[in-house]
């Protein structure tokens, strides 16, 4: 008789405190936040080629077809080789093409991996 009332008593324990951190699931759990990282970066931000690596970084980053890629911009006495990896082809060609819209398509080092592959 003693190990019954001891089991119930277990279960109603187990119960209250069961109820009592159901309670607290949807009022107290912090939110994450998440802060948007850049698509695109560049290896140098001064002098000339810093301005040129900031103005393709500024156009990549504000493409949003470009969003999941991770680029670096890495410009060289007026040329420029971007690394990174894309997502799809599509976003590989994109990246491509606003580099050499800036900088001219002689003067663009694509070695851009995509995940599509």
């Amino acid at each position: 008789m003693k190990s019954r009332m001891q089991q119930v008593l277990a279960i109603v324990v187990a119960a209250a405190v069961a109820r009592a951190a159901w309670a607290q699931l949807g009022h107290d759990v912090p939110r994450m936040t998440y802060v948007p990282e850049p698509t695109a970066s560049a290896s140098k931000t001064e002098g000339a080629d810093g301005a040129l690596g900031n103005a393709l970084v500024e156009a990549m980053n504000a493409d949003a077809s470009l969003k999941g890629s991770k680029l670096t911009v890495q410009p060289e006495n007026g040329k420029v080789t971007i690394t990174g990896v894309t997502m799809t082809a599509a976003q590989k060609k994109e990246a491509v093409g606003i580099a050499e819209a800036k900088v001219g398509a002689g003067n663009v080092i694509d070695a851009i991996r995509n995940s599509d592959v």
